[in-house]
């Protein structure tokens, strides 16, 4: 308890300076006085004060520990009230922008690799950088000095969902890197997109077998899907070329040929049920008739017997 003994005469105004003064004080050490002018007005009373006790008058100044709401980062050291330059300063710690704002980024970065277990390499797509930023204010007490934090809040920390583009001749491990909302309590966030290289169509003629000249007999890798970065496009027919006399075929069934009236149009590949995996088509003999005919020459003549 704090107090300021005045003394005076009867009838006489109470001295208002050294409540002034307190007044003061108590303002530079970081208090907010409630009722400045106790003793407006004031006289001393007639009243004796008990000897050794306590005044007659006794007049009360309400005080209370001032707190200052922050939002924006001030400088360290500075007055907190400008009218008050020799009263409370801003502390050094506690109130800098790294306490009041932070950023949280999600980063979506593309990989490719060449097999499905194989090593994962840049795809040549640039990372994609999503930032969600956080603000809150503080409260700062001038006379403990204690910084109290408010609660975090944000207008743009829901990440809008990122679509995932084609890379020709690569199948994606996801459409997208779907939407989220960033809590207050996250770190920053990274995401990775996969991309594996689609298999192919391999047409195998039997050994010694030479095709025809202009026969692009090269493996036909699988197209990408127009619309979807995660699934093959369809085969296009007659895409696997004929070769006479031998027919194309899977684990023992005859592919469909474009035009079956004409098997030179070529014959359509199947769809592949794992589109990192090749589909090797072999050309099997087709089978073949041949005829001995037996003849005799009489009198000159052939005559088949």
């Amino acid at each position: 308890e704090e107090k300021v003994e005045l003394s005076g005469k009867t009838g006489e105004p109470i001295p208002t300076d050294s409540v002034t003064t307190k007044i003061a004080e108590l303002e530079k050490r970081g208090y907010t006085v409630e009722n400045k002018e106790p003793l407006k007005g004031e006289t001393f009373d007639k009243n004796k004060d008990p000897e050794n006790g306590d005044p007659t008058q006794v007049f009360k100044l309400l005080v209370k520990e001032r707190t200052v709401e922050v939002t924006t980062p001030p400088t360290p050291n500075t007055p907190v009230d400008p009218n008050i330059p020799d009263g409370p300063k801003w502390p050094e710690t506690g109130l800098a922008k790294s306490d009041l704002e932070k950023e949280v980024t999600r980063t979506i970065t593309y990989v490719k690799k060449e097999t499905a277990d194989g090593p994962e390499e840049p795809s040549g797509k640039e990372p994609v950088t999503q930032p969600a930023h956080f603000k809150r204010s503080a409260t700062y007490n001038l006379v403990t000095k204690v910084v109290t934090p408010g609660d975090w809040g944000s207008t743009d920390n829901t990440l809008t969902a990122v679509p995932t583009e084609k890379l020709e001749g690569y199948i994606a491990d996801r459409a997208s890197v779907e939407a989220v909302t960033v809590p207050d309590t996250s770190g920053n966030i990274t995401e990775k997109v996969v991309y594996t290289k689609l298999g192919s169509w391999v047409p195998n003629l039997p050994k010694g077998v030479t095709p025809p000249e202009g026969t692009d007999m090269t493996p036909k890798p699988y197209p990408n899907h127009p619309t979807d970065p995660t699934k093959p496009g369809d085969p296009t027919p007659g895409l696997i070329p004929y070769v006479p006399g031998y027919t194309p075929n899977v684990g023992g069934t005859p592919l469909v040929p474009k035009n079956p009236t004409d098997l030179t149009e070529g014959y359509t590949p199947p769809t592949p049920t794992d589109p990192k995996t090749n589909i090797e088509i072999n050309y099997t003999p087709d089978p073949q008739k041949a005829v001995v005919k037996v003849y005799t020459i009489r009198d000159g003549v052939k005559i088949e017997l």
